[in-house]
């Protein structure tokens, strides 16, 4: 008889094991996005050092101003605090985002933008490509995804009583004789062990975008207000000055000098109009950052600091790090896709076996019927 676990388990898997397998495995991609767009463009992210100083960021962002058709901004500009790295100059089009430049030639390496493929990604791992109809009932797609990790986190629990109950059984030892649904149970439930941990952090982190009382019971847990869900920030252009006149971009040089002065350790500098952001990034929380507002002509005017940020300012970032697995860098993001990946798999797996189970009972079934239906015949 099947215990109260193995019901939770296998009732639940049954209705969510494919919206399970599209999350994670999308979830797995989203993790080394930036590396793979980086590893496919690694010309456009990194130059070589020439000189001691780089060209000024006016003449940098100018260069680029030139090269851009009128309808497209430059709505701000990010240097890396590794002198290998390009700049990245932020534009208002989309499928060109950044225009990438060698900061000690001023050469210009080319543009990239967010590709179409993983904005599809993005769209499938967040509401499942929800679109709102015309007409009609409509369920959000985020609200289906929530209830998708919601039903991971059970399961994942579920599946770790069965793994305590029945530990012998979390060995691969002697696989090479085992039947191939042997092989497939055993290697169910050692990934699934291996990598519960990690989908129980996944899934409970990724419910704080898809339902509001439960973000609100999350922050709460952990002392701080929930924050109205917003769209993150971006760079943006100045409405009143979209083309940026040489004195602003002075401003900008000016800017980034200061900060650059301050010495604060930062990662990531980005540069718009009138204000600036300071990114912590090999911090662990990769939304930290200080912000600082300043005039035309680069004078600071506010530092709003991230060690001074609100507790729910500070979550917030966390979140959303160890949900992505970024908190630790290249490492902790392949470890994270390698979880995902596994919970993507973990279905098929499942599925074999509960498949397995519903054809020995039918020819159980069947046996039966036939062995009646015998003795009635030979009654008679």
């Amino acid at each position: 008889m099947q215990s109260r676990s193995h019901k939770i388990h296998l009732y639940l898997s049954i209705p969510f094991g494919v919206l399970v397998t599209i999350i994670c495995a999308t979830g797995a991609m989203l993790a080394l996005q930036d590396d793979i767009i980086e590893f496919l463009n690694l010309d456009y992210y990194y130059v070589e050092k020439r000189g001691d100083k780089p060209c000024s960021i006016d003449s940098i962002v100018g260069k680029v101003m030139m090269s851009l058709p009128d309808e497209v901004k430059v709505t701000g500009v990010e240097i890396s605090a590794d002198p290998d790295r390009s700049y990245g100059v932020k534009t208002s089009d989309d499928s060109h985002s950044t225009v990438f430049v060698n900061q000690y030639t001023g050469e210009i390496l080319g543009t990239k933008g967010e590709t179409k493929f993983f904005a599809t990604v993005k769209r499938l791992h967040r509401t499942l490509l929800d679109s709102r109809p015309a007409e009609g009932i409509w369920i959000h797609g985020k609200y289906i995804t929530g209830l998708t990790a919601a039903a991971l986190a059970i399961i994942v629990a579920s599946g770790l009583v069965i793994s305590i109950r029945h530990r012998h059984r979390l060995s691969l030892r002697g696989w090479r004789r085992q039947s191939i649904a042997q092989l497939n149970m055993s290697l169910h439930g050692v990934a699934g062990t291996g990598a519960s941990l990690f989908l129980l952090v996944m899934s409970l982190t990724g419910l704080t975008w898809s339902f509001e009382w439960y973000r609100i019971a999350f922050y709460n847990l952990f002392g701080a207000e929930a924050p109205v869900q917003k769209s993150p920030t971006r760079l943006d252009i100045d409405p009143g000055n979209p083309r940026l006149d040489e004195e602003l971009l002075k401003g900008w040089d000016n800017a980034f000098h200061h900060l650059e002065a301050a010495q604060n350790g930062y990662d990531l500098v980005a540069i718009a109009p009138n204000k600036a952001y300071g990114y912590y990034k090999s911090k662990g929380n990769t939304r930290a950052y200080d912000f600082y507002t300043f005039e035309n002509n680069g004078e600071i005017k506010t530092a709003q600091y991230y060690r001074d940020a609100a507790k729910d300012t500070k979550l917030r970032g966390w979140i959303r790090s160890i949900h992505t697995g970024s908190f630790g860098g290249i490492t902790t993001r392949i470890i994270w896709a390698l979880a995902a990946l596994t919970g993507a798999l973990l279905p098929a797996g499942g599925y074999i076996m509960w498949w397995r189970r519903i054809s020995r009972r039918h020819d159980a079934h069947r046996r039966n019927d036939g062995c009646s239906k015998a003795r009635k015949s030979d009654s008679r």
